[in-house]
């Protein structure tokens, strides 16, 4: 098996200062990310505006 760390903060944060999109979709039943991608956006104080983060499953 190969082991490799996430870099989630740096894709994130990447994401937002190419402006390559304002809207996060996660796709899951038990919404986990939109926490950490709203940390992220709050971090890179990059982008005026919040982001829009769907959540298309919820239980």
């Amino acid at each position: 098996m190969y082991e490799k760390t996430v870099r989630f903060y740096d894709a994130i944060a990447a994401i937002i200062k190419d402006e390559a999109a304002n809207v996060f979709l996660e796709i899951s039943p038990h919404p986990v990310l939109a926490t950490s991608i709203r940390e992220c956006c709050k971090l890179t104080n990059q982008q005026q505006s919040s982001p829009l983060i769907l959540l298309t499953l919820k239980r």
